[in-house]
C-alpha cells in the first residue's frame, strides 16, 4: 500500500466532530488512524467505520513516545507516508481558582500541551525529511482569552498557541504546515446542550468546522495559514457563562 495517512490525536464522542472529520479526510482519500485514551464511549464512532479498511482506531497515550514510535513505525512500514497530524485532546475543568488546585492545571498541561510535545518530537523528523507534511492544532476561546474559572484551560490552550507559532516560525521554511485553530464557540452536540445549555443555531456544525481542516490540509505552500479564527455568525465573542449547578469537566 502507498497511501498518504493522517492520524487525528483524541478522537471523542458527543459533538460528532470525530465522525465529520474522519468522513471529510476518507472523501479526500487519506488513510485515518484515529488515536483515544481508551475506547470508553467511543461505541458510535467505531462502529460508524468498523467496515471501512481506510480507518484504524487505536488505544494509547500521546505522551507515551515508545506507543507512538511503533505506530508510526507499523504505518510507514505497511500503510503509506504519515501526511498530516491533528491535534486534538481535550480536558475541559470549569471552577472556581480557589476550587482548583496545582493538579488540576498540571493535567490540563499534560493532556493538551505535553501531548502535543510529544507527538510533535516524533513526527517532525519524518515530514522533515520529506519536506511536506501539516500539524494542526485544535484551540479554544481560552487560546486567546482566559475567562473567569477557566484558568487550567486557559493555560494549556495559551500554551497550545505559544507553541504552534514557535513550531510555525522554526519549521514552515523547511516545507511542514503548522496551524493553530480556534474554534470561538462550542460545537454541536451532547456537551453543548447538556454542559452548556446553548441552543443548535449558535453552535459550530462539526461537518463546517471538518471542512476547515481539509481546506488547511490541502493549501499551497505560497499562502498557508499559520492561526485560523473561527465562530458561528451568531456568537458575540464571549465565552458562554458555564450554569451554576457545579463544576463541569469533561474529557477526551
Amino acid at each position: 500500500m502507498d497511501k498518504e495517512i493522517v492520524i487525528i490525536g483524541g478522537v471523542g464522542c458527543g459533538s460528532g466532530f470525530s465522525k465529520s472529520l474522519i468522513q471529510k479526510l476518507l472523501n479526500k482519500e487519506f488513510y485515518i488512524v484515529a488515536i483515544a485514551r481508551s475506547d470508553s464511549g467511543k461505541e458510535e464512532l467505531v462502529n460508524t467505520f468498523s467496515d471501512n479498511p481506510d480507518v484504524e482506531f487505536a488505544w494509547g497515550d500521546l505522551n507515551d513516545a515508545a506507543f507512538l514510535e511503533n505506530l508510526l513505525d507499523r504505518m510507514e512500514k505497511n500503510i503509506g507516508v504519515v501526511s498530516g497530524y491533528i491535534h486534538n485532546p481535550l480536558i475541559i475543568a470549569l471552577r472556581p481558582f480557589l476550587e482548583c488546585n496545582v493538579q488540576d492545571f498540571e493535567d490540563s498541561w499534560d493532556v493538551m500541551v505535553k501531548t502535543a510535545v510529544t507527538v510533535s518530537s516524533i513526527l517532525l523528523p519524518l515530514m522533515l525529511a520529506r519536506k511536506k507534511g501539516t500539524l494542526i492544532f485544535t484551540g479554544a476561546t481560552a487560546s486567546v482569552k482566559g475567562n473567569a474559572g477557566s484558568g487550567p484551560f486557559a493555560v494549556a490552550k495559551f500554551g497550545l498557541r505559544a507553541f504552534s507559532q514557535s513550531l510555525a516560525r522554526e519549521f514552515s521554511p523547511q516545507g511542514v504546515h503548522i496551524a493553530d485553530v480556534i474554534a470561538d464557540g462550542i460545537i454541536t452536540g451532547n456537551r453543548a446542550q447538556q454542559t452548556f445549555n446553548i441552543p443548535e443555531d449558535k453552535c459550530i456544525k462539526p461537518d463546517a468546522l471538518a471542512d476547515a481542516y481539509i481546506n488547511l490540509i490541502e493549501q499551497d505552500p505560497t499562502c498557508w495559514t499559520q492561526e485560523m479564527d473561527l465562530r458561528p455568525a451568531r456568537e458575540n465573542f464571549k465565552k458562554p457563562e458555564s450554569r451554576q449547578d457545579g463544576n463541569k469537566m469533561a474529557k477526551i
